[in-house]
């Protein structure tokens, strides 16, 4: 009998606890169940829309008014601890449960502490603009460590301006599950800036939607002259030089490659150097045919005050080397000389193999810069 009133009384006192006692932990906690109705500074077109629309029905965000978002906004310390609070207590109870105090954010500074996603006295401010490795190590405590799976390779030494910062392993912690992505294809962080809203929102939805992390490439340069190339970080198997770059391919590993071929004007002259007199779809027609490729599109665009064409390419599925190619050229004279760079990526001649390096091989065309300048027209995504 004693035992059967243990039982009764341990049970009665679960259900005095709440249901959230019974609340298991884990990312399942997740809904997008608020109703979104948009905010009038938030356009379809913005990069960020999609990613305020997805925070705000997980219930991380609000807006700064009922009808504004503020998307330029920067965050501030206190803002930045409510959102980590918010994914916190959504794991781990499954319901937030937390409102304002006095002031208005001690209530959530006060969860923070207790729950370690800070520690005493690491703030002199909570009403001052957040850093974005402040944000970093706030966000990477907000959940389980294994919660940040890793699928992106990451180097010890990038992003570089992160190496050495206080908060290096919560930054790269981020870069490694997809969350971070970094202000250009090298991985720049920019670890004491300010962040905007539009950032926060793009942040937070990532951490708590694995669907939405990004797998990235990040880029290295890779110089030939006063030509530079970003190629996947890491790829680099020798430096340029006579043999590998004027007039060669630099194998860099076995899905991209990047070709400088300078032809020079020697002084019996050189056949064809007037070739970028011609109109653009004439060249472009006439590069395809002597490169055996299948030329998709050109454009015209200029390198500072070097005019220059890019065209786009695909070769067809070969198959006894068993791959098909996607790439881009620019054609350009420098003085005398005709210069073309070719960056082209290998995959396996099906659309979902080209999908999958597209977004690397647009890197690293749009990173070409020609004597410090990058092209005035960007291959799109």
């Amino acid at each position: 009998m004693k035992r059967v009133l243990s039982f009764v009384l341990a049970l009665s006192l679960m259900f005095s606890l709440g249901i959230t006692a019974f609340a298991a932990g884990g990312m399942k906690n997740f809904t997008a169940g608020k109703a979104y109705t948009g905010f009038t500074d938030v356009p379809e077109a913005a990069w960020y829309h999609a990613s305020v629309k997805a925070a705000f029905e997980y219930g991380l965000v609000k807006g700064s008014t009922p009808t504004t978002y503020n998307p330029t906004g920067t965050l501030t310390v206190a803002e930045a601890i409510v959102m980590a609070d918010r994914i916190h207590i959504l794991y781990h109870t499954g319901e937030d449960t937390l409102v304002n105090g006095t002031p208005w954010y001690q209530t959530y500074v006060d969860y923070a502490l207790q729950n370690g996603i800070i520690t005493e006295g690491a703030f002199d401010s909570y009403t001052r603009k957040i850093t974005r490795a402040e944000m970093a190590d706030i966000f990477t405590r907000a959940l389980p460590e294994k919660e940040y799976a890793v699928i992106n390779y990451i180097a010890e030494d990038c992003p570089a301006d992160a190496v050495g910062h206080k908060f290096e392993d919560s930054i790269r912690t981020l870069y490694q599950a997809g969350i971070l992505t970094g202000n250009d294809p090298y991985g720049t962080f920019t670890p004491d800036a300010n962040i905007v809203r539009s950032e926060a929102a793009a942040i937070v939805s990532r951490i708590v939607d694995p669907t939405l992390r990004k797998q990235v490439d990040l880029l290295e340069q890779w110089i030939y002259e006063d030509i530079k190339v970003g190629i996947p970080y890491g790829a680099i198997s020798a430096e340029p030089d006579a043999e590998t770059a004027d007039g060669g391919l630099e194998l860099l590993h076995e899905e991209v490659g990047v070709m400088v071929y300078e032809m020079k004007n020697a002084t019996e002259g050189m056949v064809g150097m007037t070739i970028l007199a011609l109109p653009r779809e004439e060249l472009g027609a006439a590069l395809a045919e002597g490169l055996g490729i299948d030329q998709v599109a050109g454009v015209s665009l200029a390198f500072g005050s070097v005019p220059a064409y890019r065209f786009d390419f695909d070769v067809p599925y070969d198959a006894e080397a068993e791959v098909a190619t996607h790439g881009s050229f620019y054609v350009y004279l420098s003085g005398t000389d005709m210069y073309m760079i070719t960056v082209a990526a290998v995959h396996d001649g099906t659309a979902e193999g080209k999908a999958a390096i597209h977004p690397t091989m647009v890197d690293m065309v749009n990173s070409v810069t020609v004597a410090g300048n990058g092209p005035s027209v960007k291959l799109s995504k």
